[in-house]
């Protein structure tokens, strides 16, 4: 339901007539890929063995990469797609190219989504049966009662980790976005690449070496809880971000454009495996009846304090510490360097609380062929 509405938003995007409409499909689009993340983070996160949730959350971050890197590279010839759509005698042809792309990007979702809703079987704890719908009504009350109670007592609890963790967890995001987001104004406006050309380059290179890191950094956490390391997830984010500090910055300062994509690479094979890492400790230290609705906080929070400091900080130092569209370069070496260097530091803030965390609720090992005959948690 969440990709279909999502790709109905996103269709909805290349006919808005006016900004409120263009805000409201916008929205909607968001609304329809909110539904993935905290989702996919439960289910995960019930059905794995604790040491290898690192690895698992890494294949489930492939998207995270994936998806950018196609954005990227697709969105480029899609762009030129629409640009020669009515010489090719495509529909919708009289509409702007912009409004085009919206539409081709939607496609996807079409199919995809009663792909899934035919196709993938997802994993069900034993519901009690038999019952009428007023007693099934009410043992529904009785659990989300009991959710929000253990919600307040999981907060109370783990205060002092959470909300360092979801800083940190912002200021990675604001960097990784800093790279993705910004890096194509960069071959724009410093490089004198075409836009189409920035984002297939760009794109390329994300997606060969982000799946590698996001894969790499999840088994190398695994392996590492395997022989013990319980902290381990939280020590290579640290790790990684201290290394993208100085990373980040060497990008956008390079002289031309074929010596920042080889910048690039070591780069992404760093930034893009930490979204693995940070998604596994909350799962790690989290009942599975409140996984679902931890995850969708820390997804919000981080992803919205994330997008803020992006989009708000290059745009600053451009225009009012360099007073020069041309020097965006200097911008996101400053601002990639710094929300990478804050975040890592803001992750080592977090060690006392999160091993407090592991400690008060020790995950057990329970392979997925266990998950079907465990008993439904209140």
């Amino acid at each position: 339901a969440g990709i279909f509405f999502w790709a109905l938003m996103t269709a909805l995007c290349g006919f808005a007539g006016s900004f409120g409409a263009i805000a409201a499909t916008r929205m909607g689009v968001g609304i329809g890929e909110a539904a993935a993340s905290p989702l996919s983070h439960s289910v995960l996160g019930d059905t794995m063995d604790s040491r290898k949730m690192p690895l698992a959350m890494g294949f489930l971050h492939l998207s995270q990469v994936w998806g950018p890197g196609l954005a990227l590279l697709l969105g480029g010839y899609a762009v030129t797609l629409a640009e020669h759509s009515a010489t090719l005698g495509l529909p919708f042809s009289d509409l702007a190219s912009w409004r085009q792309v919206f539409l081709y990007v939607a496609i996807p979702g079409f199919i995809l989504a009663p792909i899934i809703l035919l196709t993938v079987r997802v994993p069900r704890r034993n519901q009690p049966t038999g019952n009428t719908v007023a007693q099934n009504a009410a043992r529904n009350a009785a659990q989300n009662a009991a959710q929000t109670a253990a919600l307040k007592a999981f907060w109370a609890r783990n205060k002092n980790f959470i909300w360092r963790y979801e800083l940190a967890v912002g200021c990675f995001t604001a960097g990784a976005l800093t790279l993705t987001s910004w890096m194509p104004t960069v071959f724009v406006r410093v490089f004198h690449y075409h836009q189409a050309d920035a984002g297939k380059s760009i794109g390329a290179v994300a997606l060969i070496f982000g799946t590698v890191a996001t894969i790499g950094w999840g088994a190398i956490a695994s392996w590492q809880m395997n022989r013990g390391k319980k902290l381990a997830a939280l020590d290579d984010l640290i790790v990684l971000g201290l290394m993208e500090m100085v990373l980040a910055p060497i990008v956008p300062m390079m002289p031309n454009g074929e010596w920042a994509l080889m910048a690039l690479a070591p780069c992404f094979l760093v930034s893009m495996g930490w979204g693995s890492l940070a998604s596994s400790l909350v799962q790690l230290i989290t009942p599975s009846n409140l996984r679902g609705r931890i995850a969708a906080l820390y997804l919000a929070f981080g992803s919205l304090t994330g997008m803020i400091l992006s989009n708000v900080g290059v745009p600053m130092l451009t225009d009012y510490v360099f007073h020069d569209p041309a020097k965006a370069n200097y911008s996101v070496a400053i601002a990639g360097g710094l929300f990478w260097g804050v975040g890592a530091l803001i992750f080592a803030s977090c060690k006392r609380g999160y091993a407090a965390g592991l400690n008060a609720h020790p995950v057990p090992v329970s392979p997925i062929d266990n998950f079907v005959a465990e008993p439904m948690q209140a």
